[in-house]
């Protein structure tokens, strides 16, 4: 009998290596996304003034459809 299970590797081994690299590799694609996320957050109003432009034009904005989808 010649095959891995012969050699004396523990296939299980292998499968919980690829399931936590794989766990590993998620986890780190996901915080690389989230700080990407929170970088443009902060340098897309870098300040209070700014940020509270940017939400009245987004209440401006709800106002606008809400009008039009009244008429």
């Amino acid at each position: 009998m010649t095959g891995v299970a012969a050699q004396g590797y523990d296939l299980q081994h292998f499968v919980s290596e690829d399931d936590m690299m794989h766990k590993k590799l998620v986890s780190l694609l996901l915080s690389t996304l989230m700080m990407l996320a929170m970088g443009s957050a902060v340098s897309g109003c870098s300040t209070i003034e700014g940020a509270g432009k940017d939400i009245e034009k987004a209440g401006e904005a709800i106002r606008d459809a809400a009008r039009n989808a009244s008429d």
